[in-house]
């Protein structure tokens, strides 16, 4: 997902060669991944931290 974000931020060739509803789409999807793993991160954070206070507890 990395290497298609490059390609559609930099313009290069194969980008340029997509239509334009096609590279809002992508954006798009892009964006919403992006939200998806900035959740994640934060569940696993306060996942970890329960873990932690339970540990501490037993």
């Amino acid at each position: 997902m990395a290497r298609l974000a490059d390609v559609i931020e930099e313009g290069e060739e194969m980008a340029s060669s997509l239509p334009k509803a096609a590279l809002a789409m992508i954006r798009l999807m892009l964006d919403q991944f992006a939200g998806l793993y900035g959740k994640i991160a934060d569940l696993d954070k306060s996942d970890r931290a329960a873990c932690s206070r339970e540990r501490s507890h037993t």
